[in-house]
């Protein structure tokens, strides 16, 4: 994200507001100028929090270290880098 270019679009009103929860710096700075913008809206990571979520990541977690001290490798989720992600 190009910081500098979303401040001057939210203050010349070309983008109406914006809600952020990834920055060019992580964590964000206490004095980016993000913080004084009303129109943003700025957010953790944290989107995909629900009941039962620490429960479900420790189980893929213990799943992928019991199997990546077998193997090297994970059970779930691993990271192709050859698909983009």
């Amino acid at each position: 994200m190009d910081t500098t270019a979303l401040l001057n679009a939210l203050r010349q009103k070309q983008v109406g507001f914006a809600a952020l929860d990834v920055f060019e710096q992580e964590p964000l700075p206490t004095a980016d100028l993000l913080w004084q913008q009303d129109n943003v809206l700025l957010m953790p990571h944290i989107s995909g929090i629900f009941d039962g979520y620490m429960r479900a990541a420790n189980q893929i977690f213990l799943a992928n270290l019991q199997q990546f001290l077998i193997n090297g490798q994970l059970a779930q989720n691993q990271v192709d880098l050859t698909q983009g992600y």
